[in-house]
């Protein structure tokens, strides 16, 4: 096999490895960041339900 060849390869290779790890990091980053806003927005929800339902006790 050609030495020009196999050496492309691996550049190749080891490019797509690193674009590959780029993306799975980016992917797990936007998990989180997708976690932590449905977990703030079910404290709000469960801070507001609370919050009426002391009201509707009050009144």
């Amino acid at each position: 096999m050609n030495i020009g060849l196999v050496l492309l390869l691996n550049a190749l290779t080891i490019v797509g490895v690193g674009l590959f790890a780029r993306a799975w990091m980016r992917g797990l980053r936007f998990g989180e960041r997708l976690e932590a806003r449905q977990k703030a927005d079910r404290e709000r929800r469960e801070a507001r339900r609370a919050r009426l339902e002391l009201e509707q006790t009050n009144s």
